[in-house]
């Protein structure tokens, strides 16, 4: 928040004509700040001329006292907690349905099993994960018309004594009514890892 609030209200441009003696160039620190006619200022560039002892050049240097606008208030960021407000009635809660299948089914859906290079790694499973979504509050339409929303497919192997066995797991969303005090589970929004 100090970092927000000194890009809203400071870090200003200002430009000044300067006469930095030779030893000053090589010394000046710039992440220290300079005092000009008692205000704290941050280099930004400094451009002076090679050999050239009495010459003023162009200097760019950056206010840090924070400013405040018109009405004499600083600018700051909304707290987060005013910000994100869950209003709706309404969430998400995550549905899966886990189905065997057949190792041709399995690399039909484009993925590739074999057997003895997956042993020799000692993998005991193979889990083709979904990206993750952030999908916003469910509507008063969606959860009248009920149903689930956002479906993904992955797959996965796993091997045990018994051997290998693939599966294909569907994962969806289906909006679901809050109870009085219940805290939503997507608000702020929540990263859905649906596998």
């Amino acid at each position: 928040r100090d970092f927000d609030n000194c890009l809203r209200n400071a870090l200003h441009r200002v430009n000044v004509s300067l006469l930095i003696p030779p030893e000053l160039k090589k010394s000046l620190p710039i992440h220290r700040t300079v005092v000009m006619q008692g205000e704290k200022l941050l280099p930004d560039i400094l451009r002076f001329a090679v050999g050239s002892l009495r010459e003023p050049a162009d200097a760019d240097l950056l206010t840090v006292i924070l400013r405040t606008d018109v009405s004499g208030d600083i600018s700051t960021a909304p707290e987060e907690s005013s910000r994100m407000v869950y209003t709706s009635p309404y969430s998400w809660e995550v549905t899966s349905a886990e189905t065997e299948i057949t190792q041709e089914e399995y690399e039909a859906a484009g993925y590739s099993f074999d057997y003895d290079s997956w042993t020799q790694e000692g993998q005991p499973r193979i889990n083709h994960g979904l990206p993750a979504i952030y999908p916003p509050p469910p509507t008063d339409a969606q959860y009248s018309a009920g149903g689930s929303y956002y479906s993904r497919t992955t797959y996965r192997v796993t091997a045990s004594r018994s051997g290998v066995k693939f599966y294909r797991v569907s994962v969806s969303l289906r909006p679901v009514l809050l109870q009085s005090g219940e805290k939503a589970l997507i608000w702020p929004p929540k990263r859905y890892e649906l596998i």
